[in-house]
């Protein structure tokens, strides 16, 4: 079993409120032997348990693909006044396009969409208690959940739930660890700027649910960076439905990989595009792959490579014009450096 695999199980409890499908038919109890009344009236009983139950799965809808052209271009050069940790999308205020979230340090800020660039709509500082140990590299962690986003940086003892209330960026509540999945957290190894997660040291852990496979059967991922630079993707299926034929879980693996990783259904074909980053030192010119995953596993070659001066930081995928389409984004700094490069990838 992977490093994956139990954070993936926990995904199920948040995503059934997301997904598009419902618990698995009810299976019908064995007939009796025998005919006359008794036996026609449990054949009824039967038949209509059957009905009943498939009456709860509702069809299934097959996601309809958009065009995707990959092709990158910078939105925006932004000072944020401290060095960019973590980058999340999630629509905190409710008009249908989504909020880039950026951690640093000191503060969580939220970015919108302004012309064909991004402009800075609020900002909060982190929580104030000193955590007892720092690693040795600041580090921070921002995932959605919801409508909302829950984000820590090393620098504080504890994070917490963000969310948007009468047009202000506001804490909702404290949060103990760094986000994981659904309301799962985990902790830094002690001075360390990794998690240990069931026995693996991970750079990263990033998830993905409410999206469908081919035939529109929900699918949820986890996404794990261990410090080997092997990134683990397991996906699983809800197989209800009936025909095509359904594989529950596929895993499969990428090597060379830095800390950076993002996955969705970006061309909405029912399979996943998977970014990574490269895991070349701090300070070396970087990149961006785009590698396509079914359950066969990895295409043989990526979809989409783009190189950068810069170190890759973070990356994210959501609806920020609010078209309906999701769009991929790549933040490029310089070691230590304030000013941060967003990049638009499709």
């Amino acid at each position: 079993m992977t490093a994956a695999a139990p954070v993936t199980r926990g995904l199920w409890a948040l995503a059934a409120t997301a997904s598009v499908a419902t618990a698995a038919p009810l299976a019908p109890p064995v007939a009796p032997d025998g005919g006359g009344v008794i036996g026609a009236l449990w054949r009824d009983a039967v038949a209509e348990l059957e009905a009943a139950s498939a009456a709860r799965l509702p069809p299934l809808v097959p996601p309809t693909p958009r065009p995707v052209r990959w092709k990158a271009r910078r939105i925006a050069s932004l000072d944020l006044g401290g060095p960019l940790l973590a980058l999340a999308a999630v629509d905190l205020d409710g008009d249908r396009a989504d909020e880039l979230i950026a951690l640093t340090e000191g503060h969580v800020i939220a970015l919108g969409a302004h012309g064909a660039g991004l402009r800075e709509r609020a900002r909060l500082r982190v929580p104030a208690e000193a955590p007892a140990v720092r690693p040795r590299e600041p580090i921070g962690v921002v995932a959605a959940v919801g409508a909302e986003v829950v984000a820590r940086s090393s620098s504080s003892a504890r994070g917490a739930r963000y969310g948007w209330r009468d047009g202000r960026l506001v804490e909702l509540a404290p949060v103990a660890g760094f986000p994981a999945c659904a309301d799962r957290t985990i902790e830094l190894a002690a001075g360390r700027n990794y998690a240990v997660v069931d026995g693996a040291e991970l750079w990263a852990v990033r998830c993905r649910i409410g999206t469908v496979d081919p035939v529109g059967r929900a699918t949820a991922a986890v996404a794990t960076v261990a410090t080997t630079g092997t990134a683990t993707v397991t996906v699983e299926t809800r197989c209800v439905g009936g025909p095509p034929a359904c594989q529950p879980t596929t895993t499969a693996t990428l090597e060379q990989v830095g800390a950076a990783i993002e996955l969705d259904d970006v061309d909405r074909d029912g399979a996943f595009e998977v970014l990574v980053t490269g895991s070349g030192p701090p300070g070396d010119g970087d990149a961006v792959v785009v590698w396509r995953l079914t359950e066969r596993g990895f295409a043989p070659k990526p979809v989409f490579r783009r190189g950068f001066l810069g170190g890759v930081v973070a990356l994210a995928v959501g609806d920020v014009d609010g078209d309906g389409d999701r769009e991929a984004f790549a933040a490029v700094r310089l070691v230590g450096g304030r000013k941060v490069d967003l990049w638009l990838l499709d």
